[in-house]
């Protein structure tokens, strides 16, 4: 048997998920501000925002995720 939420539940989910990944893009561009650190895309971001996506790097700091949340605002 699968239970789910009721649907006043799942959308204010929804909504905190939503405010979460705002935040967190905007404290990431803050902190890349802040560190001095220039961003250079290729490709289209776009394109990810539309359709959702995969974005994956090499992981050599913990200074990746703070660059793909700037970018996408993204929730890890």
């Amino acid at each position: 048997m699968v239970r789910t939420l009721p649907l006043r539940y799942q959308k204010d989910r929804e909504r905190s998920m939503r405010d979460i990944s705002v935040k967190m893009l905007k404290w990431s561009r803050v902190m890349l501000k802040i560190l001095k650190i220039r961003v250079c895309v290729h490709g289209d971001l776009n394109a990810y925002r539309k359709n959702g996506g995969l974005i994956v790097s090499n992981h050599m700091g913990y200074m990746d995720i703070i660059v793909h949340a700037s970018l996408a605002g993204m929730r890890f």
